[in-house]
């Protein structure tokens, strides 16, 4: 006998049902309902920080969520699955409270997705870095209220059926909110929690079953694509005052701050993004609105570069396995992390490991354009240069344990982030070695790092110091230099630039006339007047899917933060 989709009398019996249910139960609901309230608005005001304004406006809109919570609970009948809830109420109140500690939001969709993307041992390493005693303390303020409700005993008997049918009315309320209200802020941590999952179910279903754009194909270069090779080498999370001769106290960079090859500094450039996922794909398509449908249509570096008559090559070791742009106009394809063999199935355990892998390719007969992209500076430091004892210069710092983000553990965690800066100048020089044809190589930082500036650590937080990254042209030797322009390229060394410079000004050494192609780009570098642009933006939010908003940081001229303005994907 199959299921029959109930007619609407049907569904109209169960609405009145739920109703006289709400009604017969009012008094015994009220209870629990008043209790969560109350508990939300005070630790909102006291730990948020949040206006009275604010605060009622989020209850009130998360007042069904409550609501429906408490009829879960009071519909539990085994002390067990009590206890679990307890304890799962507890894990949400702390991770959003934790967040809010650091980032001065709760967790969003992205950083659920971020959490599923990463290994095991990097997650727990994350829940160490950002610990917090204080966020501990009010997670375990807020659950007692839930467990008041929890624990309590309710005059009417358990039943699985109104606990699942609260539970898919919850979703139904998540949903909801989500389409209704996209913008509107929850300060209640279990309902905010709610929603965030429910759209990130969404939107990873959304994702899943989209039909994005053909991608175009990249047409043939007007001109003829220099003759030498061209490796465009993406550090991570590299602050731009880290490569920058004279401009920090350490010189956590000798090798390339002694460079005797031709070499271009370029002082005051900001990043694509804030966050390695909304920077590296730009560096690799630099799309236009909508982010969402462009980045998928727009041709790839890879396919300017094929059809250039480059060879093209993907090395990396990060973690992401960049659907976003990879592609067949890859011809050699080094993925750090299989996705069909899990998170222990590693090819590149250190930068390091990936040199051989770089010597074969760049060694090889013909034109080659290579990206490569290095896990050197992400947190826990102390895990990326620990196969490098000589790397260890700064001490006392954190090999082989994480701490959390705290002002306590500020120096030692600077240290950690200093050494791992010094693997990278070590890997950058070997690389650097290894090249035994002319080649011109492009180095910069998918982004910055916060080290404890305004309470920021890490990244993803749209910090300056997050925004603001290194950007060096090097040379093997004078023939290359001349035909790159570097001559030209030294006057633009103080202008404002970004990452957007980057890409049309390789597809110009490919041999492109960046203004004659279909897609609209920004100026190269040497192009770049000597006042740069006023205002550079940075994605500071994923990318979006469907009608989602999709945040700007602006950095100005003078490397200040001016503002954040978001706009609308339709």
């Amino acid at each position: 006998m199959t299921d029959r989709i109930p007619p609407p009398r049907a569904l109209a019996r169960s609405a009145s049902q739920a109703l006289a249910y709400l009604r017969g139960h009012a008094r015994v609901l009220l209870l629990p309902l008043v209790v969560l309230l109350a508990t939300d608005a005070v630790v909102q005001s006291l730990w948020l920080g949040q206006s009275p304004g604010q605060a009622l406006q989020g209850l009130a809109v998360a007042l069904p969520a409550l609501l429906l919570l408490s009829i879960v609970a009071l519909s539990i009948g085994a002390a067990w699955v009590r206890i679990a809830l307890a304890v799962l109420v507890l894990c949400i109140n702390y991770a959003q409270y934790a967040f809010w500690a650091f980032y001065g939001r709760f967790l969003g969709a992205g950083e659920l997705h971020l959490a599923a993307a990463n290994s095991s041992h990097e997650l727990v390493e994350s829940i160490v870095l950002y610990f917090s005693g204080p966020a501990l303390l009010a997670a375990l303020a807020t659950t007692a209220a839930y467990a008041f409700v929890i624990f309590r005993r309710a005059p009417f008997a358990a039943s699985r059926r109104r606990a699942a049918i609260a539970v898919l009315a919850l979703a139904a309320w998540c949903i909801l909110v989500d389409t209704a209200m996209p913008s509107q802020r929850l300060y209640s941590p279990v309902p905010a929690f709610a929603t965030t999952n429910v759209r990130w179910i969404v939107e990873h279903l959304r994702a899943e079953q989209a039909v994005h754009p053909g991608r175009r194909a990249a047409p043939p270069p007007s001109g003829a694509a220099a003759d030498f090779d061209v490796i465009y080498l993406i550090g991570e999370s590299i602050r731009a005052d880290r490569l920058k001769p004279n401009a920090y106290a350490r010189d956590v960079a000798p090798l390339l701050h002694s460079l005797k090859l031709p070499h271009v500094t370029f002082n005051n450039v900001t990043s694509a993004g804030d966050c390695t996922g909304r920077s590296v794909p730009m560096l690799m398509v630099q799309p236009a609105q909508p982010l969402n449908v462009d980045l998928y249509r727009r041709p790839t570096l890879f396919g300017y570069a094929k059809q250039a008559g480059y060879r093209t090559a993907f090395v990396n070791s990060n973690e992401n396995e960049w659907r976003e742009f990879v592609d067949d106009n890859i011809d050699t394809l080094y993925r750090n992390v299989d996705p069909a063999g899990g998170e222990d199935h590693w090819a590149f355990r250190t930068d390091a490991a990936m040199l051989p892998v770089i010597d074969h390719i760049a060694n090889s007969p013909g034109r080659h354009f290579i990206v490569i992209e290095t896990y050197t500076s992400h947190w826990p430091y102390g895990d990326r240069y620990e196969s490098c004892p000589e790397c260890r210069v700064y001490r006392p710092d954190l090999v082989g344990k994480a701490v959390p983000f705290a002002p306590i553990y500020r120096a030692k965690i600077t240290n950690s982030y200093d050494n791992a800066i010094v693997y990278f100048d070590r890997f950058v020089s070997q690389t650097l070695a290894l090249l035994r044809k002319p080649t011109l190589i492009v180095l910069t930082s998918d982004h910055g790092e916060s080290l404890g500036e305004e309470n920021r650590w890490g990244h993803c937080s749209a910090g300056i110091e997050q925004m603001l990254v290194p950007l060096t042209l090097i040379a093997t030797d004078e023939n290359v230099a001349l035909a790159a322009g570097f001559s030209e390229l030294m006057q633009k060394a103080d202008v404002p630039l970004s990452h957007a410079n980057i890409l049309p000004t390789l597809l110009k050494l490919f041999g492109y006339d960046v203004a004659k192609l279909e897609f609209p780009y920004a100026a190269d570098i040497g192009s770049m007047t000597g006042a740069g642009r006023s205002e550079r933006p940075v994605l500071v939010s994923e990318y979006g899917a469907g009608e989602q908003t999709v945040s700007f940081g602006f950095v100005s001229a003078q490397r200040t933060f001016t503002r954040i303005e978001t706009v609308r994907v339709e």
